[in-house]
């Protein structure tokens, strides 16, 4: 993802549900690089599974995010509709940014 711009913040998400199951969300650092993101990466395939990329509303990962996973306590498991953010490692991390 990060050869098509400056990456600000990357989520993987953790979660079962239908709707968000295999979500990740990307945050480019200027509205040109999404959508040359976007532009080259749908319809891709990626293990098998083919990429459905979108836009999303989601403005702000911070609030988006679980604050009872992160505290381990999300009685919702894998079903909930806030994000489960799986971690990321640091070698991944400074890849990217």
């Amino acid at each position: 993802m990060s050869q098509f711009g400056e990456i600000e913040d990357m989520i993987v998400v953790d979660n079962l549900g239908d709707h968000i199951v295999g979500n990740v969300y990307v945050k480019y650092s200027d509205e040109e690089y999404s959508e040359n993101a976007l532009k080259n990466i749908n319809g891709r395939f990626f293990n098998g599974k083919k990429i459905n990329a979108v836009y999303s509303p989601v403005t702000d990962f911070f609030n988006a995010r679980c604050k009872q996973y992160v505290d381990g306590s999300c009685k919702r498991g894998g079903y909930c509709n806030y994000m489960h953010v799986k971690p990321l490692s640091k070698t991944f991390k400074k890849g990217l940014f």
